[in-house]
């Protein structure tokens, strides 16, 4: 330990290019950080098209047969009256991820803004 510190106090420009080399993979760093999360923000805050959601109603079997849609966690959740009547396939189709089936639950992962996909079918559920 002593001989490195000797080292480092023979070679003084050891230490700039240290916390220059900190310093810069920091600010980088930072910069990753930043540009990421408002990306997320533009995807998050795009408004979602009424196909989109229409398309969901379509193929979770008609927004009669869904009982209650909401979110739990990061995943949406989707309780349905008839799980026959739902096409999976279809809202694998419509960028949907992870689709887990358990009774008549059906929750999954859409990465675009999934709140938007809540709204619009509770909005329309109360309509009708």
């Amino acid at each position: 330990m002593i001989n490195w510190m000797l080292w480092i106090s023979n070679e003084p420009w050891i230490m700039w290019v240290m916390w220059v080399s900190i310093g810069v993979f920091i600010v980088g760093g930072l910069i990753l950080f930043f540009s990421l999360r408002a990306q997320r923000r533009r995807i998050m805050d795009k408004p979602l098209d009424t196909e989109i959601i229409t398309g969901f109603i379509r193929n979770l079997g008609g927004i009669a047969n869904i009982q209650q849609a909401s979110q739990d966690g990061a995943r949406l959740k989707f309780n349905v009256l008839d799980i026959e009547k739902c096409n999976l396939d279809a809202i694998r189709n419509l960028g949907a991820l992870g689709i887990f089936v358990t009774g008549n639950t059906i929750k999954l992962m859409y990465p675009g803004n999934a709140m938007s996909v809540i709204d619009g079918i509770n909005r329309i559920h109360k309509e009708e």
